[in-house]
């Protein structure tokens, strides 16, 4: 088969596979070379032209860097006891990854906190507890299935996003309209980086599935600022050509952990500030400046997860006694609670993850991005501070559900986008 004849197969499975609208000439020409190229080198007598081309990874067409699916360890390593399975972010919050606990006799509770993946090996008893929750908890839970029935996804909006390599994963890939990476690292670091990107627009787990991704892998303040820098100009393009601009910065890092802190944190806030003032909002977990009063929450999975009533606040905070009855409910009721604890996110090998109660504040960024990007369909000229503010209005009361202690104010996607709508508010 020669390429114009290629050709014409792509362009009339075209819609297919991208959204037409967002390609110009010359990244849909790349498209047809290296789909052809890579059909030449792959082809097999039992799959069909067009089954390749619409199950063909988009995201090596359009992206400077081409990302890969990451290989799986070749070793599993068998516990001999709950207590060694390795500890994840947390002592005690068990990381199943890479574990064969098939013959371990686990509590249900113990199961359903772990985290686990592909590479977890469990019995078929196991799995018969797990698997329905690693399916249930894909959704975003608090209403955000029911948005997306309405059509509210995130269609037209961009969405940027900084932090590790990514591997290719089917959950988000499509959604990726640009990625660049800024580390100098080879191999692929997509742990943390996957998850990210399947929460904000992934098509199973994300809060705005039909949002596109413009996304640089980073490694320090320095290639932070680097890739806002290069966020700014690519927004101005976009505005010049008339074309739907990156609305806000995803970005799940307190930035006081990375090496050169001291010396290039001051860079990255300049930045951060000029990406603000050319409209674009910056969300982090910047301790020092916007993350003073946005916590993590997980629901109980066997739970209505639709539910406010049915969440608690994160195991870290609840450890150090943050919300006991030390701290005043006026300050509680200016915190803006959004869900960061067993969820399923995608996974380093084109597979899922399940984070059971070992998640944390990095989800939360994300998980909020999103439902601005919602916002920002059924309103594109709302601002950040005018969306976060009524997103805290429109929160509830929330109280764990274990011990109904208060604990603040948890983000109501559902009245959040109907105050937005109804009320006018950035008209």
């Amino acid at each position: 088969m020669d390429i114009n004849a290629f050709i014409k197969i792509i362009n009339t499975n075209y819609d297919n596979i991208i959204q037409k609208s967002e390609i110009d000439e010359y990244k849909k020409t790349n498209f047809v070379n290296c789909i052809f190229n890579d059909y030449l080198a792959t082809i097999q007598e039992d799959i069909s032209i067009d089954d390749f081309i619409n199950n063909y990874n988009t995201s090596t067409a359009f992206t400077k860097n081409p990302f890969n699916i990451e290989p799986q360890p070749e070793q599993t390593k068998t516990p001999k006891s709950y207590e060694e399975i390795p500890d994840g972010w947390l002592e005690g919050l068990k990381d199943a990854r890479n574990q064969d606990i098939s013959k371990l006799n686990l509590t249900k509770e113990q199961l359903i906190n772990l985290r686990v993946d592909s590479t977890t090996i469990m019995s078929d008893e196991q799995k018969l507890i797990l698997n329905p929750i690693i399916k249930k908890m894909k959704s975003p839970g608090l209403g955000i299935d029911e948005l997306h029935g309405t059509g509210i996804t995130g269609k037209n909006i961009r969405i940027a996003m900084l932090d590790s390599r990514l591997s290719y994963n089917g959950e988000f890939s499509k959604q990726i309209v640009h990625y660049e990476n800024l580390t100098g690292e080879e191999s692929a670091d997509s742990f943390h980086g996957n998850a990210l990107a399947s929460i904000a627009v992934g098509k199973d787990c994300g809060v705005a599935p039909d949002a596109q991704l413009v996304y640089y892998a980073v490694n320090s303040c320095k290639t932070y600022t680097q890739a806002i820098n290069k966020i700014i100009e690519q927004n101005r393009q976009l505005k010049s050509e008339g074309k739907s601009p990156i609305s806000v910065i995803s970005i799940s890092c307190g930035f006081d952990l990375l090496d050169d802190y001291e010396q290039n944190y001051q860079a990255l806030r300049t930045a951060i500030d000029n990406a603000e003032s050319e409209g674009i909002a910056v969300i982090t977990c910047d301790m020092n400046r916007d993350n003073k009063n946005r916590y993590p929450v997980g629901t109980n999975p066997q739970s209505d997860i639709n539910s406010s009533s049915n969440y608690r606040i994160w195991k870290v905070l609840r450890r150090d006694d943050w919300y006991s009855d030390v701290v005043p409910r006026n300050e509680k009721e200016k915190t803006l609670l959004i869900p960061g604890e067993f969820r399923t996110v995608a996974g380093q090998f084109n597979d899922y993850r399940y984070e059971g109660a070992d998640g944390g504040e990095s989800w939360t960024v994300p998980y909020l991005a999103g439902c601005f990007a919602l916002a920002k369909q059924v309103n594109p000229n709302i601002e950040y501070g005018e969306f976060y503010a009524t997103a805290l209005e429109t929160a509830d009361d929330c109280y764990n559900y274990d011990d109904n202690n208060y604990i603040g104010r948890i983000i109501n996607p559902q009245r959040l986008i109907s105050t937005i709508q109804k009320n006018k508010i950035g008209f």
